[in-house]
């Protein structure tokens, strides 16, 4: 027993110690080791998710990359498809040799158009109508206008003319007028047996419609009908202030046969031929015979 009245501590023998230090040391062994694979571990997935980063950021430039080639390759196509909707170098494209010999004429007549409508070369923009009254105002002989693209600003204006159906004369002026009563001097076709004289004093001009199509019609249906009668009519004339009557001049016959537009022509011309065989038969020679009332013929 201690002067202090305390117990002395036992002290452990070495041969106890040994096992318990060899635990020890198992175990910081152990926590060194578990520490070392863990911080291996976290070493090794920062490597890999360094590498996919690389390799996402290289796809993701890739595929930039690539937009950016397609959206350039796409640009080009479509430069070069609008390049052929485009008509800069224009080439006049007619049906006949004589026709073609006034290729330049047509040629500015198309070139002052598309000046005054630029963005009309481009082909989506071309006013069809327009292009048409342009020609009737400036080429009227010009039925109609087709543009073709072919190439990367090359194009071909194909014409078609107008046919003519008589011969109109107005004064001293001379015109042509095909089916749809338009008026134009220049004739690409065999000159027309009909003619027309003009007398009625209304104003005429090229690229004008001096008849409409009923009117035109009643003048080819009397021709047509006096034809089936072996009637060849030579001309017709359009007496002075007025619009409702014709005068139809027959070959081989000295005088006119007056009618109307407001009957139909095949009656009236029906009228005409019982009276004519009637005048040859009593050898008459009458000036005109007036076949505009139903029925009723009047010859003076």
């Amino acid at each position: 027993m201690s002067l202090l009245g305390r117990k002395k501590a036992k002290q452990r023998s070495p041969a106890n110690n040994g096992p318990r230090r060899m635990r020890d040391d198992i175990i910081k062994e152990s926590s060194a080791f578990q520490l070392n694979r863990t911080i291996s571990s976290f070493r090794k997935q920062q490597d890999e998710v360094s590498e996919r980063t690389i390799h996402h950021k290289r796809q993701d430039l890739q595929k930039a990359f690539l937009q950016r080639i397609s959206m350039i390759l796409v640009a080009l196509v479509m430069l070069i498809l609008l390049s052929f909707q485009l008509s800069l170098s224009i080439s006049i494209q007619t049906p006949d040799t004589a026709s073609g010999q006034q290729a330049a004429t047509y040629k500015k007549v198309l070139t002052d158009y598309y000046a005054s409508r630029p963005a009309e070369r481009f082909k989506p923009f071309l006013n069809q109508d327009a292009l048409h009254q342009y020609f009737l105002s400036h080429a009227p002989e010009v039925k109609t206008v087709r543009i073709e693209t072919f190439g990367a600003g090359m194009a071909t204006a194909k014409l078609t003319f107008r046919q003519p159906l008589a011969q109109w004369s107005s004064g001293e002026k001379t015109y042509f007028v095909d089916e749809s009563g338009v008026t134009f001097e220049r004739n690409y076709f065999a000159p027309p047996k009909l003619t027309v004289k003009d007398q009625s004093g209304a104003p005429l001009s090229g690229g004008q419609e001096v008849i409409n199509q009923r009117f035109l019609s009643f003048l080819g249906q009397a021709v047509s009908q006096f034809a089936k009668n072996n009637l060849s009519v030579s001309e017709i004339v359009l007496p002075q202030d007025t619009v409702r009557q014709v005068l139809f001049l027959v070959e081989d016959k000295g005088y006119a046969v007056k009618m109307t537009v407001d009957r139909a022509a095949a009656a009236q011309v029906d009228q005409a031929v019982r009276a004519m065989r009637f005048i040859d038969e009593r050898r008459l020679r009458p000036e005109y015979l007036d076949v505009r009332v139903d029925q009723r013929v009047f010859y003076k």
